[in-house]
């Protein structure tokens, strides 16, 4: 699969991948801690299924955004 070189859409894959990932696994972290397992997605959806589903989108979308483009160059040519 050819992968495109486009910086901005790899690093915007990488922010929608760890921001999904961070909201998927706080409430898991808050259940431990004894609260109530709640999703939210930023008001837009309903709590519970349906935001817990946005969130997996979100995330696979980032994945994919990752996965079709080519990595960040390790430095800045000269």
């Amino acid at each position: 699969m050819k992968k495109f070189q486009n910086d901005w859409l790899h690093v915007l894959g990488i922010i929608l991948s760890l921001l999904s990932l961070a909201l998927l696994v706080q409430p898991l972290v808050r259940a431990i801690l004894g609260k109530p397992i709640i999703y939210r997605f930023l008001g837009w959806l309903p709590e519970g299924w349906p935001s817990l589903v946005g969130w997996i989108v979100v995330l696979i979308v980032g994945l994919v955004l990752i996965s079709i483009t080519k990595p960040l160059p390790k430095s800045k040519p000269e």
